[in-house]
């Protein structure tokens, strides 16, 4: 096994300053901040739209006081989702389940798709009594007549779902070699969790197509199979930025000669089954399964093919004998930790070298000035945290490289001290 594989902390990580996770948090403090005032100022709105889901009750929306709040307690109000309660006057408690959008990205367009498709999703899965929050979409009735002076940001996506109580389940990552490890409240959970997939078995979807449900058009059925909604795939720059529906998973991959069948039937799939889906008792017992952002309908296999918490890749190229493919991204990672980026994101985010260097390059543009106001982008501020991080950087990677190589001398000097010496002859 590889040195890259069985090492156990990032070496990205270590190398990342103190300065740029103050940076980072500034970020998010601004983002949280900037949620809130949207949701303060569509607050009557909101609170509109839920009461005219049931009629007869009023409601109100509770938010927090500021955006620290927030920061502190992210496992609480959630990361891609952030969840805010809204409790009716009879005591029924909801929550308003808000798709996190930066900058335009995603574009509203891919958030008001995938929150349609999770409410007909969880709405499906309700009538096959799988244990999920029930969902509905907001009504835009009342703030399209303008009723009781209600108003709301059009880059707001939202929903309201039922409130669960209960704790999270956190289900950790279980490798094919450290399965007997597992503790009982593991197997526990693993085995409700196959009893609902049993469960969900029994429910085929009556279309014969690929993809993520979506309401229907015709009105003839409360769902129909639109494009696949994929956080990894391959979509589309443009709208309608997701492909399908499929009529077999040959469209989604043609070279391979298993997944040529037409389906007669599919089955609904999570697809983004990791461990931190379960909600439970008091007790430990699996209430209720969350986040079906990314869910789909296929092919039966498919669907009910193991869970992502159940296998990694690493161990399925490590059981295959490819080590090659097992070391290959954490070699990369450690070669390159302190120069390569952290993900695609917007160049704001995380290149300040190049940041600074294009905005320099064309700051007569009317588009990129325009970007930069959009965005708060303030140059010489941002060359300035660029200077002191490369200099912060460049410091603690000679650091870290001088105590490796120390590292490896000592291991070879042992290495050389321990080797066999010769065997001392018997004496008769």
């Amino acid at each position: 096994m590889c040195e890259a594989y069985s090492t156990r902390i990032s070496f990205e990580e270590s190398m990342k300053t103190e300065v740029e996770k103050e940076r980072e948090k500034q970020i998010q403090l601004k983002q949280y901040t900037i949620l809130l005032n949207k949701l303060e100022n569509s607050r009557t709105a909101i609170t509109s739209s839920a009461e005219s889901l049931r009629p007869g009750q009023q409601c109100s929306l509770d938010l927090p006081a500021s955006a620290q709040t927030i920061l502190d307690d992210e496992r609480v109000f959630g990361a891609l989702n952030i969840h805010f309660p809204l409790t009716f006057d009879d005591g029924v408690k909801w929550l308003i389940r808000v798709r996190q959008a930066h900058n335009g990205i995603p574009p509203m367009a891919v958030l008001d798709h995938t929150a349609k498709s999770e409410v007909v999703t969880l709405r499906s899965l309700k009538s096959f009594d799988i244990p999920v929050p029930q969902a509905w979409m907001p009504s835009d009735s009342a703030v399209e007549r303008g009723e009781n002076g209600t108003s709301q940001d059009n880059s707001l996506c939202y929903f309201f779902c039922e409130f669960l109580p209960g704790k999270s389940l956190f289900m950790r990552h279980i490798r094919y070699n450290d399965f007997q490890l597992v503790e009982e409240k593991d197997r526990q959970l693993i085995e409700e969790y196959a009893r609902y997939q049993i469960q969900l078995s029994n429910h085929p979807i009556s279309a014969k197509s690929i993809g993520s449900l979506v309401p229907s058009t015709s009105g003839d059925a409360p769902y129909e199979v639109g494009p696949l909604l994929s956080l990894w795939g391959l979509n589309h720059l443009e709208p309608p930025y997701f492909p399908g529906p499929f009529k077999n998973n040959q469209e989604r991959l043609e070279e391979c000669d298993e997944l040529r069948k037409l389906p007669e039937e599919v089955n609904i799939r999570h697809a983004d089954d990791k461990g931190d889906i379960f909600m439970g008792d008091a007790e430990g017992n699996l209430a209720a399964l969350i986040d079906w952002e990314w869910a789909c309908v296929t092919t039966k296999k498919e669907a009910f093919s193991a869970p992502t918490f159940a296998f990694e890749a690493t161990s399925i190229y490590l059981g295959s004998g490819r080590f090659d493919q097992t070391c290959y991204q954490r070699s990369l990672d450690k070669t390159f930790a302190a120069t390569k980026p952290r993900g695609l994101n917007a160049p704001f985010d995380f290149d300040r070298e190049w940041s600074v260097y294009f905005a320099d390059r064309y700051k007569d543009n009317p588009v990129v000035r325009k970007l930069m106001e959009g965005v708060g982008w303030d140059q010489e501020k941002i060359r300035e945290e660029y200077m002191v991080d490369k200099q912060v950087t460049k410091e603690k990677y000679s650091k870290l490289t001088a105590e490796r190589r120390q590292r490896e001398a000592e291991r070879a000097e042992t290495k050389k001290n321990t080797v066999a010496r010769p065997k001392a002859p018997e004496v008769l």
